[in-house]
């Protein structure tokens, strides 16, 4: 019977799996499904929470490039100049990555280290391999992208064999691994954080040199010296790390790259150890939802399950409020930083590259405050006050520059 159900939501939802796998078979067994990546085969076993995952996301991703031109003079000199679309939920997620304009002949492969549920299928060894994740790392994406065949889906975040026990979530990213010391060991409390965090944290490719004398990279999270923005900035300055040169200005600034987890971790909801899942996947009848939202598309189940007292009028009217006051600090700050990079492009025309060392170290430090909250997507709702302060700080820095650049006659 269950198997016949499930057959009918796989047709009905089957935009997720191809058309040759929709055939009824007998349900795999939980030891298969250790190596098993396609989402539709654990849902033969776990068909409700399959059900959430599959309810088709009709978003269109949005160019935010066409939204808001300054995020291209911002990004210049980067792959995010060419394209920054809107992100879907994570079926989409291999889709998406195959889709974006980001890509060239040169991708390397480590683009789908979070994109795909097949990613520890192709390196083909455990987490603790570095090798392996480098030699992985170091074959290009369109020579690998094959070989994924699932989006990000169950097998990236549990463990089969554990579902009917306390440890049923796992953390499988290697970066995170290193960078988190006793994740695997962690409680399930913290992991229902840290399954979202391997992922959804800011990380850089750090270079490595195969067995075989090639050089190669694997990704790491910046987080050595702490999860603020300082602490990020301050490692990737003492290893000379910068993700591009603006052609303008000349800053070699960071791409910051969506850090909800350390956001998360600085703000009211992670200091109260309130998860990732208690709002963005809400418990149901049948369990934790696997259609992972905004909190406030099932506000009345996310906010409401500990804001009793307060309405759902009123926690969107809450949260909409913080939302627009960090939008307008993000916008402000964007005028100032476009402004920056173009009288520092006319102070290194007028008097060379080495006048203008001390502003492109101004730009650097106050863009990667800006991006740290631009790119986050929460839109400074995880950590209201510790946006606004990194804000804030960014606006300062950019206000001095100005100054001084006007001052030494940098306008254009």
């Amino acid at each position: 019977m269950k198997a016949r159900l499930l057959g009918v939501l796989t047709i009905s939802l089957g935009l997720y799996t191809p058309a040759c796998q929709r055939v009824q078979r007998a349900p795999p067994t939980r030891e298969a499904l250790a190596t098993v990546a396609d989402p539709a085969e654990w849902g033969a076993i776990f068909a409700p929470q399959y059900a959430s995952y599959a309810q088709p996301d009709l978003a269109v991703p949005r160019e935010r490039l066409d939204e808001d031109p300054r995020l291209a003079l911002l990004y210049a000199g980067s792959a995010y100049e060419r394209s920054l679309k809107s992100t879907r939920d994570h079926a989409h997620a291999l889709e998406d990555v195959k889709a974006t304009a980001r890509l060239t002949p040169s991708t390397k492969a480590m683009c789908l280290t979070c994109k795909s549920a097949s990613y520890r299928g192709i390196v083909g060894a455990p987490p603790d391999d570095a090798e392996a994740e480098a030699e992985f790392s170091a074959r290009l994406f369109s020579d690998v992208v094959a070989e994924a065949d699932a989006p990000v889906a169950c097998l990236d975040c549990h463990d089969p064999l554990a579902m009917d026990t306390e440890r049923k979530l796992r953390v499988s990213r290697p970066a995170f691994l290193r960078a988190t010391p006793g994740a695997v060991s962690a409680p399930q409390g913290a992991l229902r954080s840290y399954v979202c965090g391997q992922c959804h944290s800011e990380y850089y490719a750090r270079p490595v040199v195969l067995a075989d004398g090639r050089e190669g990279s694997i990704v790491e999270h910046p987080t050595a010296r702490g999860a603020r923005i300082e602490d990020i900035i301050a490692f990737y300055d003492a290893i000379a790390h910068s993700d591009f040169i603006h052609p303008v200005s000349g800053a070699p600034l960071l791409k910051l790259q969506h850090p909800q987890y350390e956001l998360w971790s600085q703000g009211p909801h992670g200091a109260s150890q309130v998860s990732c899942t208690h709002c963005h996947m809400p418990s149901t009848d049948a369990g934790h939802s696997h259609s992972v939202a905004a909190a406030t598309a099932k506000i009345e189940t996310t906010c409401g399950s500990c804001h009793k007292k307060r309405d759902a009028k009123t926690a969107r009217a809450d949260i909409s409020a913080i939302q627009a006051g960090i939008d307008a600090r993000l916008s402000s700050v964007a005028d100032q930083l476009v402004e920056a990079h173009a009288q520092t492009g006319a102070l290194r025309a007028r008097r060379g590259d080495a006048a203008a060392l001390d502003a492109q170290r101004v730009l650097r430090a106050a863009q990667a405050r800006w991006d740290f909250i631009a790119s986050e997507n929460s839109r400074g709702f995880h950590a209201p006050a510790e946006s606004t302060r990194i804000l804030d700080d960014a606006a300062r820095l950019l206000s001095e520059l100005l100054l001084s650049l006007a001052h030494e006659g940098g306008s254009p």
